[in-house]
């Protein structure tokens, strides 16, 4: 009798491995894949710094991992751990009066993104910008280039947006970088954000240092 019980269950849990044995591997596949990316989320470094990058399209992998290694050199160790990391944010985005993008989905997600970096305490401040005036009538970001931001009761100040960036073209540092051979679009501007005052003094002193060693030298819009 007993024999007969064990065999019977033997033979259910073979017929059921024959009809689950899929369902169970991905289960197993899916929980080390969930393992996997928990590990790298937690192992995960914060970077020192993050620039962003707001055009109707990314740069090219090469350039932009050839330009991130060239912002690297003048970026501060915030951290203090003797290893200076920078990430560069791309955004994705139309910012022109006007624009219709073919892509709705991608340009609501693109300009979601780039919000969300700017007031993150964390995210990015310096942005290298194709169209400064657009982003500042999106997002009335921008410091003038005294360091500070316009009043309250002056809105966006947009008309003023020539007083709050430079020209990459302006800018010996940016124009001397070595990109190894990459080349960046023509017509970009980098500008600072306003947020920045609102981060940690470390995080906001780190900001300026960058903003300062990357604009050194660099001539004012007409």
């Amino acid at each position: 009798m007993a024999d007969g019980t064990k065999n019977t269950r033997g033979a259910r849990a073979k017929n059921w491995w024959a009809y689950h044995w899929k369902i169970v591997l991905l289960a197993l596949a899916l929980a080390a894949i969930g393992a996997i990316c928990a590990a790298q989320l937690f192992s995960r470094r914060e970077p020192d710094l993050r620039v962003g990058y707001a055009a109707t399209a990314e740069l090219p992998p090469e350039t932009a991992a050839a330009l991130t290694k060239a912002l690297e050199r003048f970026c501060p160790d915030r951290d203090g751990d003797g290893q200076v990391t920078l990430e560069l944010e791309q955004f994705t985005v139309d910012l022109g009066a006007g624009a219709i993008p073919a892509d709705m989905n991608a340009q609501m997600a693109g300009v979601t993104l780039m919000t969300g970096s700017i007031y993150d305490a964390g995210g990015a401040n310096i942005f290298l910008l194709q169209d400064p005036e657009g982003f500042q009538r999106r997002t009335g970001a921008l410091r003038y280039l005294d360091g500070t931001a316009p009043a309250a009761d002056n809105g966006y100040d947009v008309e003023n947006w020539r007083s709050m960036v430079y020209a990459w073209a302006d800018c010996p540092v940016l124009t001397g970088l070595d990109l190894g051979g990459q080349a960046m679009p023509d017509g970009l501007y980098i500008g600072r954000c306003a947020p920045s005052e609102r981060a940690d003094p470390d995080y906001s002193a780190a900001i300026d240092a960058l903003w300062e060693a990357l604009t050194a030298g660099a001539t004012p819009l007409a």
